[in-house]
């Protein structure tokens, strides 16, 4: 089984004054942060996007009003409109989940900088906290040697006048008290110097013991940064295939309507709706201006006005009593009758009596022949 890689185990130098284990888990935090951030503004600029296409998708549309087609070609038209709507929805949705996902993140991006900041300070003050003792140590540890030396120097002093003959009293004792001071100064030092290593000890244990509890408030930090980054990049893709799913399934409608679409269906509904007829208007004869000129000259008649003008044939004459058309009588003389006749003679000697419905047949079609006269008398 493979061992779980530890910060704790990972970020030490042998060298008391470096920081670069520090420096480099620091820096991880703010990598990560980074690539948070980045990731945040992703989701916020395809949010804006899919929103924006989903109004322009609304926009396309209200373009399609489908009233102007008929048939199953236009119940695909109004299914692509609304279809497209559905697409328009789906996308909509898509940004405002991805919105959703770029808050998340951000709200964990802000918690993280915060316990990072906070780690972070108490690492440094550690840090520099140990440093000022290491180079106080050392400083303490360099005159504590420099005073071991100065000893050392005033005992061979002392020890080369104790046995030379030539040595004066006054000399003696003067090299004894410089061997008395210099062993006080030297142990002054000493005590200084091992006091500011006590203390350097404990700021160094201090600063191991937050290192450590800094490297594993890390390591979670960055475990959770991992697990949640991953997880909002998998919604993205969910995200993303739940709007393609959508959007293929508004287009499998589109095409069931399509497949029902038939060409010969569409034209006879057309026509049984709108259709007004199979007889075509007849063919319009060609009249030769000179043609009906001379036509007219061979059948004069006296105008109005003096001029000719052909004789038009008379109208028939509507049968009253529900039979054919009466036929109008000869084209008479302008000349009045020389005779009338005489009170003698009966004017309706001719007329069958037959049977009452005879009769008024009969006296129709007189009073019918005299309407045709008097016309025929004007004109």
């Amino acid at each position: 089984m493979t061992k779980t890689p530890k910060f704790v185990e990972s970020f030490w130098d042998a060298d008391i004054t470096s920081t670069r284990g520090s420096d480099v888990i620091i820096r991880r935090m703010k990598e990560g942060r980074k690539v948070c951030k980045e990731l945040i503004e992703y989701l916020s600029e395809r949010a804006k996007a899919e929103a924006a296409f989903a109004k322009s998708l609304k926009h396309a549309a209200r373009k399609l009003e489908g009233t102007l087609e008929i048939g199953d070609l236009g119940s695909s038209i109004r299914a692509l409109k609304s279809e497209t709507e559905h697409i328009a929805t789906a996308h909509e949705t898509a940004g405002n989940d991805l919105s959703s996902l770029s808050i998340e993140l951000s709200n964990f991006n802000k918690e993280q900088e915060v316990i990072k900041s906070q780690k972070t300070d108490l690492l440094q003050r550690t840090t520099s906290n140990k440093s000022s003792c290491h180079s106080k140590t050392v400083t303490l540890r360099e005159k504590y040697m420099q005073k071991c030396r100065e000893r050392d120097t005033a005992d061979d002093v002392y020890a080369s006048a104790k046995k030379s003959v030539a040595t004066q009293t006054k000399d003696l004792m003067k090299a004894e008290k410089n061997k008395e001071k210099a062993f006080e100064s030297m142990k002054h030092a000493d005590t200084a110097y091992k006091s500011s290593v006590d203390t350097l000890e404990g700021a160094h244990r201090a600063w191991e013991s937050n290192m450590a509890e800094t490297c594993e408030a890390f390591q979670k930090m960055e475990e959770e940064r991992i697990y949640l980054t991953r997880n909002v990049m998998w919604k993205i893709t969910n995200v993303d295939s739940q709007a393609c799913v959508r959007q293929d399934n508004c287009a499998e409608k589109v095409r069931q309507v399509l497949e029902k679409c038939d060409i010969e269906t569409d034209l006879q509904t057309f026509i049984e709706n709108y259709g007004v007829g199979q007889t075509h208007p007849e063919k319009v004869p060609y009249i030769s201006y000179y043609e009906r000129k001379g036509s007219q000259s061979t059948q004069p008649t006296l105008s109005r006005s003096g001029g000719t003008r052909p004789r038009q044939p008379l109208p028939l004459v509507r049968n009253l009593s529900g039979g054919p058309p009466i036929s109008p009588p000869p084209t008479l003389s302008r000349e009045r009758p020389t005779r009338l006749p005489s009170d003698d003679e009966d004017a309706y000697a001719s007329i069958s009596t037959t049977t009452p419905g005879n009769r008024m047949a009969n006296v129709v079609r007189q009073h019918d022949a005299k309407i045709v006269v008097a016309a025929s008398e004007r004109l």
